[in-house]
């Protein structure tokens, strides 16, 4: 058996494992006894890319978010303990918790008599449509802006070269000229507003 570390202290095995339960058992109590944080991933096809291998996001637990508001634990601390970035950290500290303390106080529950992991997943289910939706639209985003910066280079390709055309008398139709111009210079601002 091969254990690969990656980035941020994760780890991940080169091939996948067929356990009994048993010996399962003994592999997870190995992996939690040297590993602050252990989740296991139950799948029929193994996935191809690997810890390391490229880079991808994973999602936060509920039990990680709850972890968030311990405020003994130092960022650099935790981000060590949870195999994640130190901006991975503060930024769903800053986003996580006064989520949760909002919700917490629409729900007039006390934050100090409640079960943190047990209100984040009260708030994941009711808040899932929205949080399904808010995905969606970052993705259409980004898919979005990929689709602008491919467009984008095509005519600061094409451009230049019906200008030439053009100049040289022979491009029939200027008004197609003129729209790829207004084209490209919109999406240079688009994308410029992004950045």
């Amino acid at each position: 058996m091969i254990i690969l570390r990656g980035d941020n202290q994760n780890v991940d095995l080169k091939v996948p494992l067929e356990l009994n339960e048993e010996k399962l058992e003994r592999f997870l109590d190995y992996f939690k006894n040297n590993f602050y944080f252990v989740e296991t991933i139950e799948t029929k096809n193994s996935r191809i890319e690997r810890m390391g291998e490229k880079l991808f996001m994973r999602e936060w637990s509920s039990e990680e978010e709850a972890l968030l508001f311990d405020v003994t634990i130092d960022t650099t601390y935790m981000a060590k303990m949870l195999g994640r970035t130190w901006m991975s950290v503060d930024i769903r500290r800053g986003h996580v918790v006064p989520e949760i303390l909002n919700f917490a106080k629409k729900k007039g529950v006390d934050i100090y008599k409640v079960n943190i992991k047990e209100l984040i997943e009260e708030y994941r289910e009711e808040y899932k449509d929205k949080l399904l939706e808010r995905k969606k639209e970052r993705k259409e985003r980004n898919e979005k802006q990929k689709r602008d910066l491919i467009q984008l280079e095509r005519l600061k390709e094409e451009v230049p070269k019906l200008k030439k055309l053009s100049e040289q008398g022979i491009l029939m139709n200027e008004g197609e000229l003129k729209k790829k111009e207004d084209e490209l210079n919109e999406l240079e601002l688009n994308l410029a507003k992004i950045d």
